[in-house]
């Protein structure tokens, strides 16, 4: 889209402005780095995050440059005041950058600040479900250790609810899903947790993945279980059936086991090699 052109006169008056102390952009500086948290995939803060560093952007004069761009200057007739807005904006994707862990930054638009910001905002905040559930989980899993001050646990335990809490309203679906995952802990169910997990994990708010679906596929899994099972005892009664080694209908008898006071003994028998058996001398 190409913008109206602009007559001589307004042209002239917008340099004229440009070159003097009433610029329309002003270029802005750093008063604060950031020392907070930095953000990473998957750590369940990402609400606290962008609140507290939404923050931080407003008290350092970027806060705009994120969330509602002033106008761009003309780039021809407005030299000055486009460079500023320009530094300004990249100074507001550095600052950003600051607040994120490196392996975050990669993920940074270099498409301006606010697309940096949404660009951040997409990429953590679909992610909620997994995070509640990984939290709680984490939670409800923590145990009090003589080796460990039992204030520093708890402590441990109301800061991982907390922001499952943040990241959004924790319903009783939430719960269903967190149970499920910890009645598969045995090693046996690995496979299933895992694919679990990542089901959730790719679940949004617009897609979720539920606790129906976790049991509609664990319905699948005992399918499973069930074939295996009917494999084996399948393979367990025969392997136990007894053999009895015949000759024209005739029982055999092993000299080596008679030899040795064995008798006809079938078990024995059945494990005798072919060279030892003979029929018994009263058959022939």
């Amino acid at each position: 889209m190409t913008s109206s052109p602009i007559d001589n006169a307004t042209a002239t008056e917008m340099r004229r402005v440009d070159n003097s102390s009433a610029c329309t952009v002003s270029p802005v500086k750093i008063a604060l780095s950031y020392k907070g948290h930095l953000l990473t995939k998957d750590d369940g803060t990402y609400t606290t995050w962008a609140r507290d560093f939404e923050n931080e952007l407003v008290m350092n004069g970027l806060w705009e440059y994120a969330f509602d761009p002033p106008l761009r200057p003309h780039e021809t007739f407005e030299p000055r005041a486009y460079r500023n807005w320009a530094h300004n904006d990249r100074l507001t994707c550095a600052f950003i950058a600051t607040g994120v862990a490196s392996s975050e930054r990669q993920f940074i638009s270099k498409e301006g600040a606010k697309a940096c910001w949404l660009a951040i905002k997409g990429r953590h905040e679909g992610s909620g479900p997994v995070q509640q559930v990984r939290l709680l989980q984490e939670a409800l899993s923590t145990k009090c250790s003589v080796d460990t001050p039992l204030t520093e646990t708890i402590d441990s335990i109301f800061e991982k609810i907390d922001r499952a809490f943040a990241v959004g309203e924790v319903s009783s679906d939430t719960l269903k899903c967190i149970a499920c995952l910890g009645s598969l802990s045995d090693k046996s169910f690995a496979h299933a947790r895992s694919n679990i997990s990542r089901d959730i994990a790719a679940s949004t708010k617009a897609k979720p993945y539920k606790s129906t679906d976790i049991r509609r596929y664990l319905e699948n899994e005992q399918t499973l279980i069930n074939g295996d099972k009917a494999d084996t005892t399948t393979a367990t009664a025969f392997a136990a059936k007894p053999h009895t080694h015949r000759r024209t209908g005739t029982d055999l008898i092993c000299t080596g086991c008679l030899e040795r006071g064995r008798g006809k003994d079938p078990r024995r028998i059945a494990r005798c090699t072919p060279r030892a058996l003979q029929r018994p001398k009263e058959q022939e």
